[in-house]
């Protein structure tokens, strides 16, 4: 995927639904789109890539994103199987348990967060992102 320093095409859209902070990461088609121009490990390489295949199997990028933006629901689910396979490639990289410990906390903070429904404990996102 490319990765490109700009805003994607629904940056204002996903403005209107979530508090940005400018170091978010965005898949929209076969881009990452990465407006902060932070430093992007491979891991979340890989969990953006989980959304563009998304995408594909949904119609596209933009009939995607006008669900994942109003359904709290579609986006937890979406963002589940993201967040598994950003956490088990974390691992792949990353030997060290105690590492892999406090970004499995990490991940499931994120996961079982307001900005994705907050449709699960932290508990329950820490044992399905396992899964």
């Amino acid at each position: 995927m490319e990765i490109v320093n700009e805003r994607p095409p629904i940056y204002d859209r996903a403005a209107e639904t979530f508090v940005l902070t400018g170091n978010e990461l965005f898949a929209y088609g076969d881009k990452i789109y990465n407006p902060g121009g932070i430093n992007i490990p491979e891991w979340l390489i890989d969990h953006e890539k989980v959304h563009a295949k998304q995408h594909e199997k949904f119609g596209g990028p933009e009939a995607w994103w006008d669900r994942y933006l109003i359904d709290p629901e579609f986006r937890y689910h979406e963002e589940l199987e993201a967040h598994q396979v950003e956490y088990r490639s974390f691992c792949l990289y990353n030997r060290d348990r105690n590492k892999r410990v406090r970004y499995l906390m990490l991940v499931a903070r994120r996961l079982a967060s307001p900005m994705y429904g907050s449709i699960v404990s932290l508990l329950e996102a820490k044992r399905r992102i396992k899964q």
